[in-house]
């Protein structure tokens, strides 16, 4: 699916709105016999329109779209299922292949795929669809509508973004039906003072504490009314540090998470994220929640999922290189081979510079990520090829993906010299012990990311 398509139209929507609609219904239309594709084209849909919901007109829209999709949802599934299972049947084809053709052992591989197929588990997917719509209707105060929602979200397993999930979302929901909200009135110039001296003494208590080395994710809050205090400083003195500070007879508490303990500040965070008194911090920087929200759908399903390979792909759509599918030069969008700074006959020219200035300006939100390594994302943009020949497999296998699924398999094997080896051999395969990347094409699928120590 080609992402830079809606990033054009989101563009094209400020000039002209008509024009903008007709060409994501065309796309949309053109994408209905394929789900999965349609899908996620819903998915850049619904950003667009909820981005505009301001405007009675584009909230309408935004609404019509969730619809179709959670429509679709359970014709995605299936499909998705599939194209994820026939990609682990065609990983063993091709294991099988470097064994007879590279003298490679990968029973262990091949085992291991077998096994994974066997027992293929579909992922806890965040669908955006059921919770904008969801938020969508509380904010019309529709609870019945957003609870009804809910439930079908909880019904087909899904994931709304949140610690608390659907259910937490439909409790929630039941609490403003049976007594709903009373209209907020907007602070007072006395409240907004003392808020911007609470955020200020906040920041100086974990500066301080940030010289002294103490990275991870930092929670600060103080007293509140809310029923759900207790919990939450139960909650924050279990993290892998918490402090007591005082400003003005105020207590602020902060709890320190380290990174492989994300979900525990998330279940803290999802339970006072909108306390004025909540600050968040990571290794010594104030975040901003909308930052925040990000990392969380991103880093907390890689967390979930336990999967090391999580950022190179959490799907065959988002396949990449770097380690991080956010910075959108994956197979699903524009993959790396397809930043062209030009051709010629013979070669394509890769543009690394333009990939370089997409990475700096992805990195301002996910440098936070903990997963998030910018020097090794450098080191693997310098090490991609500078052209390609365009009479050479490795091209021709990158350009013939239009109708077959892609993979990408990782590999780390060690190849040592036979002990037979001449001594001229051995000179040439010894010396330095460098790591060189080897691109093998095999027609429909491309393996990267395989390495030999020679």
């Amino acid at each position: 699916m080609d992402f830079d398509y809606f990033r054009d139209i989101s563009k094209l929507m400020e000039s002209d709105p008509s024009q903008a609609i007709e060409k994501l219904e065309r796309y949309e239309n053109n994408s209905k016999k394929y789900p999965v594709n349609l899908h996620y084209a819903y998915n850049e849909i619904i950003k667009i329109y909820y981005k505009r919901r301001d405007d009675e007109f584009f909230l309408n829209k935004c609404i019509e779209i969730c619809k179709k999709d959670i429509e679709l949802y359970p014709l995605f599934k299936e499909n998705y299922i599939d194209s994820e299972l026939k990609k682990l049947r065609q990983a063993i084809s091709v294991y099988e292949e470097m064994e007879s053709d590279m003298g490679l052992d990968m029973t262990s591989r091949i085992a291991e795929t077998k096994e994974e197929i066997k027992n293929f588990v579909y992922p806890d997917f965040f669908i955006p669809s059921f919770s904008k719509l969801a938020i969508i209707y509380e904010k019309q105060k529709e609870y019945e509508k957003a609870i009804e929602v809910s439930k079908l979200g909880l019904e087909y397993g899904l994931s709304d973004g949140t610690q608390g999930g659907f259910e937490g979302r439909i409790d929630r929901l039941k609490k403003k039906l049976k007594n709903p909200p009373k209209p907020v009135k907007p602070p007072s110039d006395i409240a907004i003072k003392k808020q911007a001296e609470l955020e200020s003494a906040s920041t100086n208590i974990v500066s301080k504490q940030h010289m002294n080395n103490q990275k991870g994710f930092m929670i600060t809050f103080s007293k509140s009314t809310s029923k759900n205090f207790e919990r939450a400083l139960s909650l924050a003195q279990q993290a892998d540090q918490f402090e007591i500070s005082t400003h003005k007879n105020q207590e602020i508490y902060q709890a320190l998470f380290h990174h492989d303990n994300y979900l525990n500040f998330i279940t803290l965070y999802e339970l006072i994220g909108n306390w004025k008194s909540t600050f968040v911090f990571k290794d010594g920087e104030m975040m901003d929640r909308k930052v925040l929200g990000q990392i969380n759908y991103c880093y907390g399903d890689k967390i979930r999922t336990g999967s090391d390979s999580f950022c190179y792909g959490a799907s065959m759509f988002t396949e990449n290189p770097f380690g991080c599918h956010r910075l959108m030069i994956h197979s699903g969008q524009r993959p790396w081979y397809e930043w062209k700074r030009g051709e010629d006959n013979k070669y394509v020219y890769i543009d690394k510079e333009s990939m370089r200035k997409q990475i700096d300006e992805r990195a301002k939100i996910y440098h936070h990520c903990p997963a998030f390594n910018y020097n090794k994302i450098m080191a693997v943009l310098n090490d991609l090829p500078n052209k390609i020949d365009k009479n050479s497999n490795y091209y021709k296998s990158l350009h013939e993906r239009n109708h077959v699924h892609n993979i990408t398999i990782k590999i780390d094997t060690e190849q040592k010299p036979p002990i037979e080896t001449t001594k001229k051999e051995t000179k040439k395969k010894t010396g330095c012990a460098s790591t060189a990347l080897l691109l093998i094409s095999v027609p429909g699928i491309v393996l990267s990311s395989i390495y030999y120590l020679f």
